[in-house]
């Protein structure tokens, strides 16, 4: 039993056990905090010589004030036992994150560049660590690093403890029994086998030199997966430790080399020859972090061996078979040739000269891997316009279809000769190798394809259902319904949205993603009857299904891919799913991953991160010069709307779900407004009192809404506003009367008109309707211009004009553009054109007389490494400065795909999915 209170400190619950005995999170009554409190062992406690050196080196670590290290608040004496007060941190520990697979690179040099920045200031006050290790660095939801249990055994003024003291602990670390993370030695040597320094595991006395060594270790299986020194017993790890060089070739193919180099230096056996100062470590990471680079020069020799390990790889496995000869070869997916096992080959593909990929994409639209994973098609664009390019493995190099500008989302028939894509509101088809592309149907809302063994293709269309149609031609028919009023899977939630269809060879079924509102379980892998429509869960929490195999199916959390076994009889998953990758780009919202993959066992993917994740707040002037606003980073979602005064802003974020926010400007402090259900294009009142956003309930019913701008109160509906359409607010009309939206007609792709909705008749009275598509619209602030975005002209185009119905507009943009906002006097209207260049244009007013100069460039908004225009526009600042998103770092390099071949007999053979 834990004591019900130690000194002003109200114990709640056990935290954890360990040598240095147990821990206990507690809360400060004075000054209301949650801290941790450690109950001393009873060895350290009654002893005076050990307990005196222990306070003595308490009051040295209590200065260490810095904030990737874990504070100490103080010592407490209850009951004739000593305990001690210390920060409480909330996240999960690096052994956590770990258990999972490797971390990205940039994520993992950015965490390990704070864990060298703690050790620095620990080593300037004479602090050695002593027991560095996974399971001691906590990175909290902000992804902000603290070190804990900062040596505790140890100060360089200290009297040096003999490493074989009887009765001492391993380590000064509480763990949790199921976190675990690696064989201790209990009550001989100080510190963490695997982990620890050679010096260490030999009993000698240790210096700064043995955290380096240790924090190499940390880096090492950060970014590899696998510790550097591991073993199944405690001896295996001091032997391999003492005995074992470091296996760099593990390393991923983006580590850069001065990374490489620095590993080396820190995991010197001899300390003599080993990094002398972490600091050191510490900006050879800021350089690694912050200098532009491609591949680390092993990748670089594997890219240009590829034809080389092709053709060997083909010798080894085809024999004398034809390299695409069906289902035999290097790519095969079905019989296996002699039971030799068939080479795993890993290469990039960078998409033709003048192109780039999409930063991120929608659900299974960027890339295709042909059935006999001989050819990859993906999107890539130039002058913002998406074109068809193709990969043959062998080839080499990529090239650009015939043909196929503002062609996407590409599929591949059954046999490999089909290419199916959409175009202009067309499902069409070609020839594989390239042709004459046939119109299949038209087609309004729409997000991935898959083409069936019985000729037809199938749909999600959100909430429209899934749809089906001949590959030949004709109507497309819906196979399932959607919405509030659909049946619910098993009796449970209903499903609000489909997307994503894969096809399972055989079966009268094909897997989906499902969309069931604003849930804790907002996505799940489905069955769906392709005879009735009938709907039946295959897997909870998970998007983006793809089988690789017949009997392996891969899927999606977040920005991790993982891996189980199918059967595709039954429709049901078999054994428990691991992790197969990590570090996948996925958009925010519909947790969008940017892969592919074909049963020849082929896979693709854009490494990175989740959209929004990672980014920072930043004030940009008119000459381009960026500042943060914020220092941290979150995972945004939109950028921040200022209010009318400008003192505030607001933000929604999605980390583990979506938060509207209200963020004060002048403190840089954030308070919560609202967080249960789904929030788009939130805008402020004009007295700044309260917020009206897209609001999208967790029972998944849409409409707008009104919140207290305190957070203080529940959400109002709007009347008439909860329907199928979806409803913008842009922005509230000067005088309070009504409300400025973009309304996207429910089932229909690339359309929105603008209205105005009136407050007290409760109804929407159009102001720009066309066949075109309006919108991304905001109003002078004297109320009688209207600035907006339309395609009339075939792009978008920013025109300007009275804030009525009636009256001539203007265009101002010249070569494309959206995103317009007024300056504060109303003078000048600012845009980003279709470059992502912002631009500016003088606005001159003589009486009725309306025209604008010819505008001019102010900055790049890609050279800034900021948010692209088309992911959420921009904010405005009183002094006509802009708000913006500085992109996360893993966004600052071009994507590129990374391939797997054979990756399905590999994810078997592990059967851990790594």
């Amino acid at each position: 039993m834990h004591p019900a209170a130690i000194g002003p400190y109200q114990v709640q619950r056990e935290l954890g056990r360990g040598g240095m005995g147990e821990v206990y999170l507690a809360r400060d009554t004075r000054l209301d905090r949650l801290v941790a409190i450690k109950a001393l062992p009873v060895h350290l406690a009654q002893d005076p010589d050990q307990l005196a050196r222990f306070q003595r080196e308490a009051k040295v670590l209590a200065s260490l004030n810095h904030p990737a290290i874990g504070a100490i608040y103080g010592l407490e004496e209850a009951n004739g036992h000593q305990y001690l007060v210390l920060e409480y941190v909330e996240g999960k520990t690096l052994a956590e994150q770990l258990s999972k697979g490797p971390i990205p690179v940039d994520e993992a040099l950015t965490l390990a560049k704070q864990i060298a920045e703690a050790l620095e200031v620990a080593h300037e006050k004479g602090v050695i660590h002593r027991d560095l290790k996974p399971g001691n660095v906590m990175v909290t939801p902000d992804g902000v690093v603290k070190v804990l249990d900062f040596g505790l055994a140890r100060t360089e003024e200290g009297t040096p403890s003999s490493s074989i003291r009887q009765g001492l602990a391993d380590s000064p670390t509480v763990t949790s029994p199921a976190l675990l993370h690696s064989p201790t030695i209990p009550g001989v040597i100080m510190g963490t086998a695997g982990y620890m320094s050679p010096e260490q595991a030999r009993g000698k006395p240790v210096d700064k030199r043995s955290d380096i060594f240790s924090f190499g270790c940390v880096l090492y299986e950060m970014l590899t997966g696998a510790m550097p020194f591991g073993g199944e017993t405690v001896a295996d790890a001091i032997g391999a430790t003492l005995h074992k060089e470091t296996d760099l070739a593990l390393l991923p193919a983006g580590t850069p080399r001065r990374v490489r180099d620095l590993l080396t230096n820190c995991l010197a056996k001899d300390r003599k020859n080993r990094l002398h100062d972490i600091g050191d470590a510490r900006i050879e990471l800021e350089r690694a972090i912050n200098e532009p680079r491609g591949a680390a020069d092993e990748a670089v020799t594997r890219r240009s061996a590829l034809p080389w390990v092709l053709g060997a790889a083909i010798a080894i496995i085809g024999g004398t078979f034809p390299l695409w000869s069906g289902r035999v070869g290097l790519f095969a997916g079905g019989a296996k040739s002699a039971g030799v096992p068939k080479q795993v080959v890993r290469f990039t593909i960078e998409p033709p000269a003048g192109y780039t990929l999409p930063m991120f994409i929608v659900s299974g639209t960027g890339i295709a891997i042909s059935p006999a994973g001989d050819r990859i098609v993906f999107v890539a664009e130039a002058e913002n316009k998406p074109y068809l390019c193709v990969r043959g493995v062998a080839d080499g190099t990529s090239r650009v279809l015939p043909n196929t500008e503002q062609c996407d989302n590409p599929f591949f028939s059954p046999d490999g000769k089909w290419l199916g894509f959409v175009s202009k509101g067309r499902l069409m088809k070609m020839p594989a190798e390239g042709g004459p592309a046939l119109t299949i149907c038209e087609i309004t809302q729409f997000a991935s394809f898959a083409w069936l063994d019985d000729g037809t293709i199938v749909w999600g269309a959100g909430a429209s259902g899934i749809w089906r149609v001949r590959a030949e031609g004709g109507k497309p028919e819906q196979v399932a319904k959607a919405g509030p009023a659909s049946p619910a899977p098993e009796g449970g939630i209903p499903v609000l949205g489909f997307d994503v269809p894969v096809s399972v060879p055989g079966a009268d079924f094909i897997l989906c993603c499902s969309w069931n509102g604003p849930t804790t379980e907002s996505f799940n892998v489905m069955a769906v009857s392709l005879k009735d429509g009938s709907v039946r869960t295959v897997l909870r929490a998970a998007t983006e299904p793809r089988l690789i195999a017949e009997d392996r199916l891969l899927f999606t959390r977040g920005t991790t891919v993982m891996a189980v076994g199918f059967d595709a009889s039954r429709g049901v998953v078999v054994g428990e799913p691991t992790v197969a990758l990590e570090g996948v780009r996925t958009d925010q919202w519909q947790d969008a991953a940017y892969i592919g993959a074909s049963l020849s066992g082929a896979f693709a993917y854009v490494p990175g991160g989740r959209f929004g994740a990672g980014k920072r707040l930043v004030r940009v002037d008119a000459s381009g010069l960026l500042t943060p606003l914020l220092n941290s980073t979150d995972s945004y979602n939109n950028v921040p709307v200022v209010s009318p005064d400008g003192r505030k802003a607001l933000v929604t974020t999605l980390r583990t779900k979506v938060e509207m926010w209200v963020l004060d400007l002048e403190r840089g402090s954030m308070s919560l407004v609202a967080s249960k259900g789904e929030y788009y294009g939130p805008t402020w009142s004009m007295d700044g009192a309260s917020v009206v956003a897209q609001y999208v309930d967790e029972e998944g019913n849409q409409s707008l809404a009104r919140w207290p701008a305190s957070g203080a109160g529940s959400p109002s509906i709007l009347p008439g506003t909860r329907t199928a359409d979806f409803f913008i607010p842009l922005q509230e009309l000067a005088d309070g009367s009504g409300l400025l939206v973009q309304v996207e007609p429910a089932g229909v792709t690339s359309k929105s008109d603008l209205f105005i909705y009136d407050y007290a008749k409760s109804s929407i009275t159009p102001l720009r309707a066309s066949p075109s598509a309006e919108g991304t619209a905001c109003l002078s602030t004297d109320g009688t211009l209207l600035a907006y975005a339309s395609d009339e002209s075939g792009r978008f185009e920013v025109y300007l004009g009275p804030s009525g119905a009636s009256g001539p507009n203007v265009q101002v943009s010249l070569g494309g553009g959206a995103w317009p906002k007024f300056s504060r006097d109303g003078k000048r209207l600012f845009f980003v054109d279709l470059d992502d260049v912002m631009m500016v244009a003088a606005i001159e007013r003589q009486g009725a007389t309306l025209s604008v100069l010819a505008p001019k460039k102010l900055f790049d908004l890609r050279s800034l490494n900021v948010q692209s225009s088309n992911r959420g526009g921009y904010g405005m600042l009183p002094d006509d400065s802009f708000i913006m998103l500085e992109k996360a770092s893993w966004e600052k390099e071009p994507p590129v795909i990374h391939v797997i071949l054979n990756w399905a007999e590999d994810l078997s053979s592990k059967g851990d999915g790594k």
